[in-house]
């Protein structure tokens, strides 16, 4: 699969694969040229390295949604 090499080829909300963590995420916005900000399933953004991305396959799409499915019937934590 071709990495992706420039944060211009990203595009918002599209999910790509992390070969540094091995995991699907969803790119939420442009650092600068060379990084980009991600996240999974609404957790805290980190940023990435463009050339660490590449267009997640079908598969993949496929079980990020199924995790997201399951997390959403997790009940929230309560507080005290």
């Amino acid at each position: 699969m071709k990495l992706m090499k420039q944060a211009k080829e990203i595009r918002n909300g599209s999910l790509y694969f992390n070969s540094v963590l091995g995991r699907v995420e969803r790119a939420i916005g442009k650092l600068n040229s060379a990084r980009v900000w991600t996240n999974r399933h609404e957790n805290a953004a980190t940023a990435v390295r463009v050339k660490n991305l590449r267009k997640a396959t079908g598969d993949e799409v496929g079980e990020y949604i199924n995790e997201s499915e399951m997390l959403k019937q997790v009940p929230a934590r309560l507080t005290v």
